[in-house]
């Protein structure tokens, strides 16, 4: 992204500022639940950029956890293959391979732990490397829906060993 350098990142005028909010806006939270080996979690980095080699499948259906982590993702770029699901109710989302995410947030609470991850929009990985108001907001968001699932009980569907394994 060019000449983004000196910009005011809060400028609600800017045109970065409005490529985070309506990134934002249209982004929708999905979930993967999973029990990360021992110092895996620890890897994960506010700001890094990952890149995922392969598709990125998580769902929509999001409650109490039956592991002990969560990848949240806050993502418009997912695609709902539901509708190809066959005797599952999983609710299945899925994302291209190669997509790129930005760790938001490492979150631990309750011996669980929400890594919460922005899917970026091709191109404009530089515009969300300074943590403004919205981002804020939206990674506070993310903690209190993860203080929430703490005290409910895991959706069955997306806590199958079968889930689990994919």
């Amino acid at each position: 992204y060019e000449n983004y350098q000196g910009r005011d990142p809060e400028d609600q005028q800017s045109p970065e500022y409005m490529i985070v909010m309506t990134t934002l806006d249209s982004s929708k939270y999905y979930a993967r639940d999973i029990n990360l080996k021992d110092g895996l979690a620890e890897k994960y980095r506010e700001g890094q950029v990952l890149t995922e080699k392969a598709f990125v499948d998580a769902t929509d259906r999001i409650g109490g956890l039956a592991t002990t982590h969560r990848y949240l993702i806050l993502s418009n770029r997912m695609k709902d293959i539901s509708e190809f699901e066959h005797g599952t109710n999983w609710n299945l989302h899925v994302t291209n391979r190669n997509s790129r995410f930005r760790v938001l947030d490492v979150y631990e609470k309750n011996e669980k732990t929400q890594i919460l991850l922005l899917q970026l929009p091709d191109g404009f990985d530089q515009v969300f490397e300074n943590k403004i108001s919205i981002i804020k907001e939206a990674i506070d968001d993310a903690r209190a829906l993860f203080d929430r699932c703490l005290e409910e009980e895991p959706i069955e569907d997306v806590s199958t060993p079968e889930w689990l394994k994919r």
